[in-house]
Order: C-alpha cells, then sequence, then structure tokens
C-alpha cells in the first residue's frame, strides 16, 4: 500500500513564518480559505498570524486528498461522493495539531476504502495505457493520415495495435497433410508427413514471415510433391525412410532462415485410390493363399514319404507284420456288431499260395 506525506515546517518569526516543502512533498497555497495554488518544494516564507496559519494548513490538509486524487489520477467524477469516500484522516489531523511541526500520513486502515483505491489505480494505468496506444485498425489508404490525428480514422478504432505474441520455445510437432500427388508411374496417392522442430530465434520467428508454422508447412508440402513426383509407388513403398531424410536436407536450411530449427520428419502414412488398395489386398491375399497352399504340398509329401518308408520297415519283417494286424484287429473289435474268425486267413492264404 501506497501512502503520501505532507509536512509543514516553520519558523516562528515577528512578522514571517518559513515553510519548507521536503522535495518528496507537495504543498498547497489557501488564500482565504480558497486553494490557490501547489507549492514545489523549497522555501516558502509568508506574513500572517501563527493561529491563522495552523487553522489554514488543518484546513489545507481536509482539501488535500481531493486536490492530490485529482492531480495524481486525473479521476473523470471528480464529484464530492467519489472523493469524499478516501478523505478518512481528520481524526489523524487532531492528534497532530498538538505540535507546530504539522505532519500528515494518510493510512488506510477500511477495507472498503483500500478497495476502492485498488479500483482507482487499475482505472487510471488503464486510462494512461490507452492515451498513449490508440487501438487503430487502419486501412491502407489513410494510413498515412495517422500522424494528423485526423477524426476521419476515429471509426476505425476496432482492434489493439500493439499485439502480444506467444512464442513456445518447447519442442513442437507439424503434423502436414497431403494433398493429391501423382507419382512416376501415375497413380494418385496422398503422402503424410509429421515434423518436429523448435524456435531458436524467437524475433526471427516473429518477424520475418507472417506465420513461421504456415511457412514451414507449405514448404514441406511442395518438397513432398517433388518427390513423390519423381518416384515410382513401389519406390514410396519400399523406401519408407527415405522421404523423411530428403525432406530434413531440403527444408533445413529454409526453417533455419526463420529462425527454425528443424530436428526430424518421418512419413506417417500414404494413402492409395480405392482400386489400388482393393487390388494390393487381391495381391497379398494370394500370395498367403499360394504360400498356404505350398506349406500344405510340402506337409503332404513329408507325410506320404512316412507312411512309406512305415511301410517298407513292416513289410520285410513278418513279426512287425504281425503286431499291425493286432493292432488293427483290436479297433475292430471295438464295434460290437463286427464277427471276428482267427485263423482262416491265414490257412487260406497259404493254401491259395500252394496252389
Amino acid at each position: 500500500m501506497v501512502s503520501w506525506t505532507f509536512k509543514a515546517h516553520f519558523k516562528e518569526d515577528k512578522m514571517q513564518k518559513e515553510y519548507i516543502i521536503e522535495e518528496h512533498e507537495i504543498g498547497l497555497k489557501y488564500v482565504d480559505g480558497k486553494l490557490e495554488s501547489e507549492l514545489k518544494p523549497g522555501k516558502y516564507k509568508f506574513g500572517v498570524h501563527e493561529k491563522d496559519i495552523k487553522e489554514r494548513i488543518y484546513k489545507a490538509n481536509k482539501k488535500k486528498d481531493d486536490f492530490l486524487v485529482e492531480s495524481f489520477y486525473d479521476l473523470e467524477d471528480k464529484s464530492p461522493e467519489v472523493t469524499k469516500r478516501i478523505r478518512d484522516y481528520e481524526e489523524q489531523l487532531k492528534r497532530l495539531r498538538k505540535k507546530s511541526i504539522f505532519s500528515f500520513l494518510k493510512i488506510y486502515d477500511d477495507e472498503e476504502i483500500r478497495e476502492l483505491r485498488k479500483q482507482i489505480e487499475k482505472k487510471i494505468r488503464y486510462e494512461k495505457i490507452n492515451h498513449y496506444f490508440l487501438n487503430l485498425e487502419v486501412p491502407e489508404k489513410i494510413r498515412e493520415k495517422i500522424i494528423e490525428f485526423d477524426k476521419e480514422i476515429e471509426e476505425a478504432r476496432k482492434e489493439p495495435l500493439i499485439e502480444i505474441k506467444k512464442i513456445d520455445k518447447r519442442q513442437l510437432t507439424l503434423t502436414v497433410t497431403g494433398q493429391e500427388m501423382i507419382t512416376n508411374d501415375k497413380v494418385t496417392i496422398r503422402l503424410n508427413v509429421i515434423a518436429q522442430y523448435n524456435i531458436k530465434d524467437a524475433k526471427k520467428a516473429a518477424n520475418s514471415v507472417v506465420s513461421y508454422e504456415n511457412r514451414l508447412y507449405q514448404q514441406i508440402q511442395m518438397v513432398v510433391r517433388d518427390y513423390a513426383s519423381a518416384n515410382t509407388l513401389d519406390q514410396l513403398l519400399t523406401n519408407k525412410n527415405v522421404i523423411g531424410k530428403y525432406i530434413l536436407k531440403e527444408v533445413k536450411d529454409l526453417a533455419t532462415s526463420i529462425g527454425l530449427e528443424l530436428i526430424e520428419v518421418g512419413l506417417k502414412d500414404i494413402i492409395l485410390p480405392g482400386e489400388i488398395r482393393e487390388a494390393m489386398n487381391k495381391v497379398v491375399e494370394a500370395e498367403r493363399q499360394g504360400k498356404a497352399t505350398f506349406i500344405k504340398a510340402r506337409e503332404e509329401v513329408a507325410a506320404a514319404r512316412a507312411l512309406a518308408n512305415a511301410a517298407k520297415i513292416i513289410s520285410s519283417d513278418e513279426n512287425i507284420l504281425k503286431l499291425k494286424q493286432m493292432e488293427a484287429l483290436k479297433e475292430i473289435a471295438n464295434s460290437p456288431s463286427t464277427t471276428i474268425y482267427f485263423g482262416i486267413g491265414d490257412d487260406l492264404i497259404r493254401a491259395i499260395k500252394n496252389k
């Protein structure tokens, strides 16, 4: 809280009294009860009676607040209802009248008074700023008349003349959405790219171009279009990592010239037309089916080879053949409707062989 101090020192003389106004103080001269002038720091002598001096200084202190408020704050509304609310020091003056040296210190204890003072100071700061910085939005054809303060531009006060730009110094991400572009083999595609950058020179970024983000976006977009037109679709799909390095190399110098540092660029995705996607899906599906058929055939060959080897081994040994026959009979016997005749089969086979 800021306080104002007013002091009046005087030395008694037969005809005159001397007043000293310090450098940090303001003096008020009253003649016949009326405020005549404001006294700057220095020494002053007035030929008046001591009692009159005390009374006049007392009245000056009562009036002093209105004067200072009007001088320092330059209030538009100077009505008594406004100014009287900050004249709250009459009791302090009564305590200070005991001595020949008058001193005044304005102190706010009342919460309402403190709040009023905050509002006044805020209002005055705003008015002082607006006094020096006009809100002007002036067309080019009458821009020369600004210095003349012609009334013709009064109606053009819309937007602030002073603009505050916030510059983010952290690492930023820019997503570049590609427009339709044609590859070297006449395929229409879209390439989406992501760029990581930060602002190295904030002053250059703010003043060199209207929008550094839009400038970087447009430059990357043009480089991507040139790269796509110089390569086929198969090359783009095969060399996805190459395009990021190419863009970084081509755009880095321009980014530096507008106060930016391009850190990394990468290809996000390649968007193909619907018919191209369907054709590629069919190719992929055919490749998968071919691989599945090949694997199935390979497994069947391996299984047949294993069966052939097993049959060869079984046929070369009668004991193994007998064992396999018994295993087969066991499986057949699991069915209750099956009748099995043992021994007949072997005798019949021998009889046939002997004939």
